[in-house]
């Protein structure tokens, strides 16, 4: 009888163990969970803070950009015109027109841009 008792505390004792070694390793997990959490928040809320330091600008190439598609277009659409009616020198006038601007605002919204990825990385 005591040889049982004595086997039957062993394993109690054993099965405590383990519970306490998972709950260790539990804890170091959730120790781990946490500091992945804060380190994501952080990357979210400078990620924010950027966006927001830099939301007017971006909507204001944004809106310069529609607007120079716009008049791309419309500048097509009447050169289009112009050499479906006959007039093929002024077609090549306004299609003239259009690619100088096309090439300068390119290259200021890919400059304005390059800025931006820039201010994303420092924060990596």
């Amino acid at each position: 009888m005591r040889e049982r008792a004595n086997l039957a505390y062993d394993e109690m004792q054993d099965a405590w163990r383990e519970r306490c070694d998972a709950r260790e390793e539990m804890n170091r997990e959730y120790e781990a969970l946490q500091i992945a959490s804060n380190h994501y928040r952080e990357v979210w809320d400078e990620y924010g803070r950027i966006r927001d330091a830099n939301n007017a600008r971006i909507e204001s190439l944004r809106y310069e950009a529609d607007n120079e598609h716009r008049m791309m277009r419309e500048c097509f659409d009447r050169a289009s015109d112009a050499y479906e009616y006959g007039d093929k020198s002024e077609a090549g006038v306004l299609i003239g027109m259009v690619r100088p601007q096309k090439g300068i605002q390119t290259e200021k919204i890919q400059s304005t841009l390059l800025i931006f990825c820039m201010m994303e990385l420092k924060v990596m």
